[in-house]
């Protein structure tokens, strides 16, 4: 099943480098995260950069409800981006991104990764009750994100692609 992926793409000036590069958000963002530092930091050292939004993040198309996609619904996502791309690329995947480069592993062979903060191999099961016993206001604010998909604000700050830190 082909969806419609949100892919930021930045292309060099003179490029460098043979293969893209291609970046994966963890949960709560979308390819916007990757844009103002990392995308243009790339492009301006010669790589052919690309961000995606998995399905139901950023610009990308929901496909059913978020609450139901699997890391294999976000493999997939990632494996339609790679085919359009020629087959490879460089993948960089940041803690929900990070697992999504490893389930692509699982059935193809890439030149090179960057896990970033990869979610622990044995889920977050453990994370999760300690942060429900700790801050249950913090727990119920994120299962409320989680599974409504409710926009939630970091320390006053709207929920925002354009959003900037109070000076």
């Amino acid at each position: 099943m082909t969806t419609n992926l949100e892919v930021i793409h930045r292309q060099p000036d003179h490029q460098t480098f043979p293969l893209p590069l291609l970046f994966v958000h963890g949960a709560y963002t979308a390819a916007w995260v990757w844009d103002e530092y990392f995308l243009s930091f790339f492009a301006r050292q010669g790589y052919d950069v690309h961000a995606l939004s998995l399905r139901g993040h950023g610009s990308s198309a929901e496909a059913g409800t978020l609450r139901w996609t699997s890391l294999t619904d976000y493999a997939a996502d990632l494996n339609q981006v790679i085919r359009r791309l020629g087959g490879t690329a460089v993948l960089i995947g940041h803690s929900m991104g990070a697992t999504v480069v490893l389930k692509c592993l699982q059935t193809q062979r890439m030149p090179a990764v960057v896990l970033m903060a990869p979610v622990p191999v044995d889920g977050l099961l453990e994370a999760s009750l300690l942060l429900a016993w700790r801050d249950p206001t913090l727990f119920w604010d994120m299962s409320l994100v989680q599974s409504l998909s409710v926009p939630m604000p970091v320390c006053g700050v709207p929920c925002s692609p354009t959003a900037r830190p109070i000076p």
